[in-house]
């Protein structure tokens, strides 16, 4: 499925976009790819959704790291359609599916790819953190997308306990559900809170859990960096650096 908003004659690379991990959180991205160009440019982007359609199951087990096989070669199929549909920059909104970024790029050279990793990374360095809890899947955690990047980069970084993981994996694949995850709420600051004073920092490295880190959540406990924010802000200037 795809859902496009393309202005032909306008500055500006087109957008490709690996969506539906989770819908929701596409349709977020999205709506802040649009207002990030209402306050940066004179015209709307030019921007191709593609609905990955993956079987609910894989996608949790891609979550707790057992699989995923049947998402990733979706993913390719996709790759393939905004190739051929003319995207020049491709993103995916889902840090879990970064581990195979290495693979998306071997079978599409002449794409760019904008990791939602390095975008996150940067965001860390210019806040000048030293220390940030991470807060991810299980998969995103056991693969080690963020810690070999900030290993790079001298900065520390606290994961949660055992236990702590097996809860952020159930939020995130309840977020997946569509389910209503007001119950996680209170726990989610509770698991905040045994880590609080640790770090300088709390790295989103989901984009869904964003979606559970309300302001009430956020209040008292610090700086929060979401990975969605962070995707959106980075494809943006590269798209709108296109001359």
């Amino acid at each position: 499925m795809f859902f496009s908003t393309n202005i032909p004659n306008v500055k500006g690379k087109k957008i490709g976009v690996i969506a539906g991990l989770a819908p929701e959180t596409s349709c977020d991205f999205y709506l802040e790819v649009v207002e990030y160009y209402r306050k940066n440019s004179d015209h709307y982007p030019s921007i191709i959704l593609r609905q990955v359609s993956c079987f609910f199951k894989d996608i949790m087990l891609l979550a707790e790291n057992k699989t995923g096989e049947g998402v990733k070669e979706e993913i390719l199929v996709a790759l393939k359609d905004l190739q051929d549909i003319g995207c020049e920059l491709v993103c995916i909104p889902c840090n879990t599916v970064h581990k195979w970024l290495n693979i998306y790029q071997s079978h599409f050279p002449n794409l760019k790819f904008i990791s939602i990793i390095e975008a996150s990374i940067k965001k860390v360095l210019e806040t000048n953190l030293k220390s940030v809890l991470i807060l991810a899947s299980k998969c995103t955690i056991m693969t080690e997308l963020y810690q070999r990047q900030l290993e790079q980069h001298n900065i520390n970084y606290v994961l949660v306990n055992e236990t702590d993981c097996e809860f952020m994996t159930d939020a995130i694949k309840a977020l997946n559900s569509g389910v209503d995850t007001h119950e996680f709420e209170d726990s989610f600051g509770e698991v905040l809170d045994r880590y609080l004073g640790m770090v300088d920092g709390t790295l989103l490295a989901c984009t869904d859990l964003y979606r559970l880190c309300t302001d009430k959540v956020r209040e008292g406990r610090g700086l929060f960096i979401n990975s969605n924010d962070c995707l959106v802000e980075a494809v943006c200037e590269a798209s709108l650096s296109y001359d």
